[in-house]
């Protein structure tokens, strides 16, 4: 085995382990909120604490790894993630979680930037050679060129609107499905399983159309096709997902939803890897907070939506005439 698909599969766990570990207390969320007490506010303000800690420290994460190198930085990561999704079981109110949660995310942040920074360096010379690429060596980070490159701030703020609504489903979904769709906590883990297990395939797709289109088109005309239709199509699912009814319509269309969106996942990560060149594990960096300020508005909103309603019902309920 060449030792870049032995890089490759260790880069898969890693992205994998992440994702687990990001969305396992959102699909224990309506039970969590039952047991520790939590109003759909505190609860998004749990959810959001993740979020803000790793779009803090996204950037400082992606440029150590670019300067020090990314296997010690996701030695850290890893290490950090371990510790702290054990803690989280043994929280018990708001607090705790909301700091649990803080420091998850902390130490967490700037995984998948440093996973990204990784395929530049990831082979031996002979193997480089083969691809024709060159490896690069690490060194300071150039913030002013870097942050000089328009295109870097486009793909950071479509990035922002994926962010938005990727974060619903990792972070509210499994609570929505419950409460807003009807579906029984025992079919939710199943149920809410088929964005992903279709966001699997839509990647390997995106991934591979992006490719064909660079070699006919170019990657700047390729990649921009890429997003913009995934996003669009993605939106305009969402304001179907708000007009259907029928478990499955409402199970059909939240599937597709997700998997349009995550099509243009490849063409992103790609676009700004090449952007960044030696330096994509910042690039990437600076477009994932971008996706995580979207993630943020996301799940600290959405738990002031729900209670709204419920506010405005009670209000009404108090104003009527007590012969009601």
């Amino acid at each position: 085995m060449k030792k870049r698909h032995g890089v490759l599969a260790l880069l898969a766990s890693v992205s994998a382990i992440t994702f687990v570990d990001r969305l396992a207390i959102a699909v224990a969320g309506p039970a969590v909120q039952h047991d520790v007490h939590l109003t759909p506010v505190k609860w998004g303000w749990v959810l959001s604490s993740y979020v803000i800690a790793n779009t803090v420290f996204e950037i400082p994460s992606g440029a150590l790894g670019d300067r020090y190198g990314q296997r010690a930085e996701l030695t850290r990561i890893a290490a950090w993630w371990s510790i702290f999704t054990a803690l989280t079981g043994w929280c018990r109110t708001f607090w705790q979680l909301f700091m649990t949660r803080f420091l998850f995310g902390v130490g967490a942040a700037g995984a998948y930037p440093n996973a990204a920074g990784v395929i530049p360096r990831w082979i031996t010379q002979v193997e480089l050679a083969e691809l024709g690429e060159t490896t690069g060596s690490h060194r300071s980070v150039p913030w002013r060129k870097l942050l000089a490159l328009r295109q870097l701030w486009l793909i950071a703020a479509a990035y922002g609107f994926y962010g938005w609504a990727s974060w619903f489903y990792f972070s509210w979904f499994p609570t929505w499905i419950v409460h807003g769709a009807h579906i029984s906590p025992a079919r939710m883990g199943v149920v809410a399983s088929f964005p992903f297990l279709l966001g699997i395939g839509s990647n390997l797709i995106g991934g591979f159309l992006s490719d064909r289109l660079v070699e006919r088109y170019g990657m700047r005309t390729a990649y921009w096709w890429v997003t913009c239709t995934c996003l669009a199509a993605a939106a305009a699912l969402f304001v179907v997902l708000g007009l259907v009814h029928g478990l499955v319509p409402i199970v059909a269309t939240f599937t597709l939803c997700f998997g349009v969106m995550d099509m243009m996942l490849p063409a992103a990560w790609a676009m700004c890897l090449n952007l960044g060149g030696n330096f994509g594990g910042t690039a990437t960096a600076v477009m994932n907070t971008a996706g995580n300020l979207g993630g943020l508005l996301c799940t600290v909103v959405f738990g002031y939506v729900i209670r709204r309603p419920a506010i405005t019902i009670s209000r009404s309920l108090a104003s009527l005439p007590s012969c009601w």
